[in-house]
């Protein structure tokens, strides 16, 4: 079974893990190779602080970059008098508790620009903490954020604004803050408290249109929900293999740093004997509990010595399966 640390809290889900003739196909394990930001690519963090780096240079590259191609096409936009919305980022981060205090930490630790960076925190300890810590950036809770006169921010900053902490419960207040931000800051969602594709809402799209329902009728708190695109997303796994007799570490690695987003991978790690992550399978949707699954399987069973017979156990399991007598299908 695996076990995945989820971004905001301690608890953590266990996925029972079932055999299927796809987890048989082995697949290589490759080493992860030490390469500079430049190339796109980061190894997995050893630490906390580097984490939180990593993430906040991710941030920092492609608002700048945003910022750099809007200024460059402002006088067109200006002659046009259209108005488009900065970019949506999001960034996934494990923390030790979701208490204010390592709340209002991690999200100050993300920040590259103090003067121009407001940091709006669905907690409103987490907003004290963090105005205590650090008075420079412009720190809001929520409840603060929707009382202030409207286009509070737009008049004052220019920079990113982060929604630190953000559940269901306050996506509809949270829509009704956007709507008071100037279209051209970027805005960045860090540890919401919902599932979401990150892949800045393609695949939402293309599950409504599959449905035969019309892209329009998709509510205002839909469409926030999942218009983020994941900038920076770091989900450490613990694995229990009984199958193969042996436990490991592992994780869900993301870093983008330059280009579109979904043009960054979702890395899936495993930790060999001496404690480095190895690459064990990549993909360009955010892996799902039946790929990780799989993922693992397939790299346990291709160092496995006894990967052979289990192949030919789980052969000789499937047919005998097949002749089993359905307990749900009625009949007695």
């Amino acid at each position: 079974r695996i076990i995945q640390n989820f971004k905001r809290k301690t608890t953590t889900t266990t996925t029972k893990t079932t055999t299927t003739r796809r987890q048989q196909r082995a697949t290589k394990t490759t080493t992860t190779k030490a390469l500079t930001g430049d190339q796109g690519i980061y190894n997995p963090p050893e630490s906390k602080e580097e984490a939180f780096q990593q993430c906040a240079t991710a941030i920092e590259r492609l608002v700048n970059a945003s910022q750099k191609k809007s200024s460059s096409n402002k006088k067109r936009a200006m002659r046009k008098q259209v108005s488009k919305r900065g970019q949506f980022l999001c960034a996934e981060l494990p923390v030790m508790d979701d208490g204010a205090l390592s709340t209002s930490e991690m999200a100050l630790s993300l920040v590259f620009d103090e003067e121009n960076t407001s940091v709006v925190y669905a907690d409103e300890e987490a907003a004290r903490k963090s105005a205590e810590k650090n008075g420079k950036v412009e720190t809001f809770s929520l409840a603060e954020a929707l009382e202030v006169e409207a286009d509070f921010i737009a008049s004052e900053k220019t920079g990113a604004v982060y929604l630190v902490g953000f559940g269901e419960d306050e996506v509809e207040q949270a829509v009704k803050l956007t709507k008071k931000i100037n279209p051209s800051r970027a805005i960045v969602l860090v540890n919401a408290e919902w599932m979401h594709a990150g892949d800045g809402g393609d695949i939402y799209k293309s599950e409504i249109i599959a449905s035969g329902k019309d892209v329009d009728s998709i509510s205002e708190t839909e469409k926030f929900k999942n218009q983020f695109a994941v900038v920076y997303s770091y989900l450490p796994l613990a694995i229990e293999n009984k199958v193969f007799g042996q436990n490991a570490g592992g994780a869900i690695f993301k870093c983008v740093l330059g280009g579109a987003p979904s043009g960054t991978p979702w890395r899936i790690l495993i930790t060999d004997k001496d404690g480095k992550f190895s690459q064990v399978g990549a993909m360009q949707r955010r892996p799902e509990g039946e790929d990780i699954q799989n993922t693992f399987y397939n790299a346990y069973a291709a160092t496995s010595q006894v990967n052979k017979g289990v192949g030919a156990i789980k052969s000789t399991f499937d047919k005998f399966k097949e002749n089993l007598p359905n307990p749900f299908g009625g009949g007695g």
